[in-house]
């Protein structure tokens, strides 16, 4: 495509006319019109970044350098057959999905035939008409490069907010692990610093009546360094205050499938999850709560389908003393 296509697919999406972009992108009625036309061969940066920001897309679309999403046989990403098949599992026609995105017909076509690459902007299009973004896209269509943790349960755009998190904490180690140590040589014999490390918060869990276990990632919290813990849940309830777990607390957990008799676990209930006692008796799991107005949650084959220690409690943060 050339930029004036790009640029009158963007107008259409957008909902603008070419007399409204000349006024947002400051720029002469008549320069635009020599753009589209064609007559104006080379369009300068500034002039390209203007037009980008008053149509909210990204510079690199507007040059035709974005991202492009193309079949590729050495992987098996096959992007056009995705396309395809989201947009008939959505019952929409070429038109109908047209319609909606501004995206000519024809060109949608050509995507699902693989006859041309899609951009980033214009996929980002199609996938807003389907409630998800570009990463569930193609993590539903079994074309996202990463392997998603188990604990994300198929949300691609929480395991994306995590890893961004994640690096951006991992940035700021790097320039801390840069800058000079700081001398600790000086203190008092009895006076030592405390090192400490961050976890993922990953939601709230029950400590009461098992809730759904909807985990969303919630930024990090700190711990001591020789707390041995993959990550944290926030306690909803009040069924293990006889451990000094209360509502509000932070509990540590270490991911594991397995824990000794009389140990405090998290534990998945089909979609619901609870923090618990766990004792193991004649293949079933009874999950024993530290408050005597719960009674025992017995699991058995028979009474639930799925009951699955997450892991072990390591640890607890708390406001009550």
């Amino acid at each position: 495509m050339s930029i004036s296509d790009r640029i009158k697919i963007a107008l259409d999406i957008r909902g603008l006319q070419m007399k409204d972009l000349a006024i947002k992108a400051g720029i002469p009625f008549s320069t635009l019109s020599d753009i589209m036309s064609g007559k104006r061969k080379k369009l300068d940066i500034q002039k390209a970044r203007d037009i980008s920001k008053a149509l909210n897309c990204s510079l690199d679309y507007l040059v035709g350098e974005d991202c492009h999403y193309q079949d590729d046989i050495d992987t098996g990403h096959f992007y056009s057959s995705a396309l395809k098949y989201e947009r008939e599992r959505c019952n929409f026609s070429l038109e109908d999905l047209s319609s909606e995105t501004k995206i000519p017909a024809s060109l949608l076509e050509a995507y699902e035939e693989g006859l041309t690459p899609i951009s980033e902007f214009l996929l980002k299009e199609i996938c807003d008409v389907y409630g998800k973004s570009i990463n569930q896209f193609l993590f539903d269509n079994d074309i996202y490069d990463e392997e998603v943790p188990e604990i994300f349960d198929g949300d691609v755009d929480r395991y994306e907010a995590f890893k961004k998190a994640r690096d951006e904490d991992g940035l700021r180690d790097t320039y801390a692990m840069q800058s000079p140590a700081p001398a600790y040589d000086d203190l008092p014999a009895n006076v030592f610093p405390i090192q400490t490390k961050k976890v993922p918060l990953l939601g709230t869990i029950a400590a009461g009546v098992p809730i759904y276990a909807d985990e969303n990632f919630d930024g990090y919290r700190e711990c001591t360094e020789d707390i041995d813990a993959d990550f944290c849940l926030k306690i909803q309830g009040d069924s293990m205050i006889g451990a000094r777990i209360n509502d509000g607390d932070i509990v540590f957990i270490k991911k594991q499938p397995d824990v000794d008799n009389g140990e405090i676990a998290a534990v998945l209930i089909e979609d619901e999850a609870t923090l618990k006692r766990v004792y193991k008796e004649k293949g079933s799991l009874i999950l024993q709560a530290e408050n005597p107005k719960y009674a025992p949650i017995v699991c058995t084959a028979e009474s639930y389908v799925e009951c699955r220690i997450m892991g072990k409690a390591v640890a607890f943060q708390s406001d009550i003393v």
